[in-house]
């Protein structure tokens, strides 16, 4: 059979190559067999080839190694058998490869992470490799296979095609190339406040100091100058602390720097300025006493952050009889007598360290008479008229006019003045008349008068005030006692209680007092104190 030469004809064999395959036509004249299976097939030297018979049916031969074999094909139905030899060519010899790296970048003046770039040879043979194009700054090692170094300051803006070449010496060399494409580094960017401006001793409400860098390089920050009691932290970026007391009083000028490693580093500054503080005043609030009472010792609190400053205080306005002391820092004494009459008194602390505009606070005492009584309709019998009794209707049910009255003077005044008078006609029951207080003299001659319409309005001779019993401002009697109080058994309701207060001058001497309640249907009641004397001069 000549099929031998028709398989070299087409190509060969080589080892480890691709395997070649014939038709069984083209062996046997006519054999009748259809499919592989009717046929057989050897190899003589089968580490040389391999042989089968496939359903086409064709013969396919895949070479193994270089040499000869006899290949032998038999129809198994006739026994006819057909013989032919093969030639395997040795393989021809393997080519280098070489893993490429792919395509990178970096920025001038970067030191690069080693990258490797990987050649080996199939046949184990001494293969040269050659690296050029790298950008200035780079090498590539022979013995470890990788490229590294740091990228040239000057190096040019552009893509570096690096090509690698691999040499056997037996084939062609190989080639391949990548590129490494150099571009400007970018510097840190950093973001800093707006001057501040700090007391000595304040506590700063924390700020940020951003650094980002774009090329995303590591950073380091430096932050220098800051006054003393302030830190920033690597961690947060925040600037924090307390103003040292005796921080320079100054700007003090911030430096932030920035480096990346690769660029010159970035800086930006800005200003943070101490000033001295002024003093801080404690006020401690609005305080009421009566006349004549020896109070407990307050304080009045005066702090300055700045330790080198020294701070004078004034306190004004105080009540006659207190006092306060610098050495101290407190409020004593006890209130005079007659201090009632000027009340309310604004206290005005003033505390000046000599740098700053003075601070003040102001805080109020309030003083209250201390009420003598003088004549009481429950107790003093003369010069009572007595009680007139009003009609009976759906207002008063028949009850009191008038329940009691009393008159009072202001210890350690003179002039001031009040009547209180329990009541249950008028307007103090929801009826339609007028409810208030005239006062007359012996000759019945009206010196004033204080009432209150149905409307609620008041009307007021000049010097008089009318309160009610929810509205009244006087602490306490000679006795100790509520001003205004109820006597036992008169909480009887719907009665009210009521206080008028006016201005008694030497002008309305020994004067009578009429209390007058109308009811609706225009029925006075009345309750008269006569020749009442004046308060004793203070």
């Amino acid at each position: 059979s000549n099929a031998g030469e028709a398989i070299a004809d087409a190509g060969g064999l080589t080892a480890g190559g691709a395997p070649r395959s014939i038709g069984v036509a083209e062996l046997f004249e006519y054999t009748g067999g259809t499919t592989g299976d009717d046929y057989s097939a050897t190899s003589s030297a089968p580490a040389v080839a391999t042989v089968e018979v496939t359903d086409n049916p064709r013969v396919v031969i895949t070479p193994v190694g270089p040499g000869t074999t006899t290949i032998g094909v038999t129809f198994l139905e006739s026994g006819e058998s057909v013989e032919f030899d093969v030639m395997v060519a040795p393989a021809p010899p393997g080519l280098p490869t070489i893993t490429n790296p792919g395509n990178r970048q970096y920025v001038r003046g970067e030191t690069i992470e080693a990258f490797s770039i990987a050649v080996r040879d199939p046949d184990g043979d001494t293969v040269t490799v050659t690296v050029s194009g790298l950008p200035p700054g780079l090498t590539w090692s022979s013995e470890t296979g990788m490229v590294s170094g740091t990228v040239a300051a000057d190096a040019a803006l552009q893509a570096h095609t690096v090509t690698v070449t691999a040499n056997d010496s037996v084939n062609d060399p190989v080639i391949e190339t990548f590129t490494i494409t150099v571009a400007m580094n970018r510097t840190p960017v950093i973001t800093v406040p707006e001057t501040k401006v700090y007391e000595q001793g304040e506590a700063i409400g924390a700020f940020s100091i951003a650094v980002r860098d774009p090329d995303g390089d590591t950073v380091t920050v430096t932050v220098s100058g800051l006054p003393p009691g302030l830190t920033w932290s690597s961690e947060t970026g925040m600037v924090s602390g307390t103003v040292a007391a005796d921080a320079a009083l100054q700007a003090h000028t911030v430096t932030v720097t920035a480096n990346d490693g690769v660029s010159d580093a970035a800086t930006e500054t800005f200003t943070i300025t101490v000033v001295n503080s002024a003093p801080t005043i404690t006020n401690p609030g609005n305080k009421r006493y009566p006349q004549g009472e020896a109070i407990e010792a307050f304080s009045i609190d005066v702090t300055d952050a700045n330790v080198a400053d020294t701070v004078r205080v004034t306190v004004s306005g105080l009540p006659m009889g207190l006092a306060w002391s610098s050495e101290t820092g407190m409020v004593s004494g006890t209130v005079a007598s007659a201090a009632a009459s000027s009340s309310p008194y604004t206290g005005t602390v003033t505390a000046d360290d000599g740098v700053n505009e003075a601070v003040t606070a102001t805080f109020t005492i309030a003083v209250d008479p201390v009420w003598i009584l003088l004549r009481d309709s429950l107790t003093v019998s003369r010069g009572i008229i007595g009680f007139m009794r009003t009609g009976a209707g759906p207002d008063n049910s028949g009850g009191w006019a008038l329940r009691w009255a009393r008159w009072y003077y202001a210890a350690g005044e003179t002039g001031h003045t009040i009547v209180q008078y329990y009541s249950d006609v008028g307007w103090a029951h929801g009826g339609s008349a007028n409810v208030g207080c005239l006062l007359t003299n012996r000759n019945s001659v009206n010196i004033g008068s204080a009432y209150r319409n149905p409307s609620g309005t008041s009307v007021l001779t000049t010097g008089f005030e009318l309160l009610d019993s929810g509205t009244s401002v006087f602490r306490r009697d000679g006795n100790g006692n509520t001003i205004p109080r109820v006597p036992t058994g008169y909480t009887d309701a719907p009665a009210r209680l009521w206080t008028i207060r006016f201005t008694r001058t030497s002008t309305t001497p020994n004067t009578n007092i009429s209390t007058r309640c109308r009811n609706n249907a225009n029925q006075d009641a009345q309750l008269f104190f006569t020749d009442v004397p004046l308060p004793p001069s203070s």
